[in-house]
């Protein structure tokens, strides 16, 4: 309910904050102040905010823009090569161009759609989309209903050890523990959990009704489907059209070392390195 002007707040210090109804930014411009505003803002290319900056409806920012940090009521358009130093966060969509940086942690209510080349560290959506668009993902993958696909309590008592191939169109009931390298043939079904103290590659088509882990390098090939959560003490690459959870249930992506989202790659939930 503040008018428009410049006041001061406490933060960590005392700050100047600007607030203002609705903002139109030309090319080239700093903006120093914490800055505060009600409605649209809109940029042009190269601006650059120092401080903190909250937009209570859409934020669309130009090419090479810079940004401390950005909270959103509405969604975030980040404009190619744009620059996040810290965090965002949107109540709704964030759609980033290529060659940003995410930052520290973006995050959002709605989708998160990725272009090419973007980097990241932390990310989280409903999904996180490698793409500018989603691709709606098959319901039927290898002959089962995968909508409402569920990470499946099995524990380790009674799985499969030390297994370095599952043929393609196989049909697993339970987890698999293995000290080896593994690769999952195409179509295959898995109804467990998988560990793995080598490598992990799934070829195309794979479901998987649980987690996956991995000491070593995790490879989801293409239309992969996965319940649970992924995580490698090295890297992990989803490969195109594959989709990690499902609508409505927070599952996560991690690798220590690194992870890569091929175009049509969709997470819910978290992805971080």
């Amino acid at each position: 309910g503040e008018a428009e002007g410049l006041r001061f707040i406490k933060l960590s210090k005392l700050e100047s904050i600007v607030t203002i109804e609705t903002a139109s930014i030309v090319e080239d411009m700093v903006v120093s102040n914490v800055c505060c505003v009600k409605n649209t803002l809109d940029t042009q290319d190269k601006v650059t905010f120092i401080k903190e900056l909250y937009v209570g409806g859409a934020a669309n920012l130009g090419n090479g823009n810079r940004v401390r940090a950005l909270v959103c009521e509405g969604n975030i358009t980040l404009g190619r090569g744009t620059i996040i130093e810290r965090w965002i966060d949107a109540a709704g969509t964030i759609q980033a161009e290529e060659e940003c940086n995410m930052g520290v942690s973006a995050s959002c209510r709605g989708a998160l759609f990725l272009s090419p080349t973007c980097v990241f560290k932390r990310l989280y959506a409903f999904p996180v989309v490698a793409g500018k668009e989603m691709i709606e993902a098959p319901a039927n993958i290898n002959g089962m209903d995968v909508r409402n696909l569920f990470v499946t309590e099995t524990d380790n008592v009674g799985a499969e050890r030390n297994l370095s191939q599952v043929p393609q169109h196989s049909q697993k009931h339970g987890s698999i523990i293995t000290d080896l390298s593994l690769v999952v043939g195409a179509f295959s079904v898995v109804y467990g959990h998988i560990k793995t103290h080598g490598a992990l590659i799934l070829e195309e088509n794979v479901v998987i009704a649980g987690n996956l882990f991995a000491e070593g390098i995790i490879h989801l090939g293409p239309g992969c489907r996965i319940a649970g959560t992924v995580f490698s003490q090295d890297r992990i690459i989803v490969g195109p059209g594959v989709v990690i959870g499902v609508p409505g249930k927070i599952k996560s992506v991690v690798a220590k070392n690194g992870v890569t989202l091929e175009p049509g790659a969709m997470v819910f939930g978290y992805v971080m390195t």
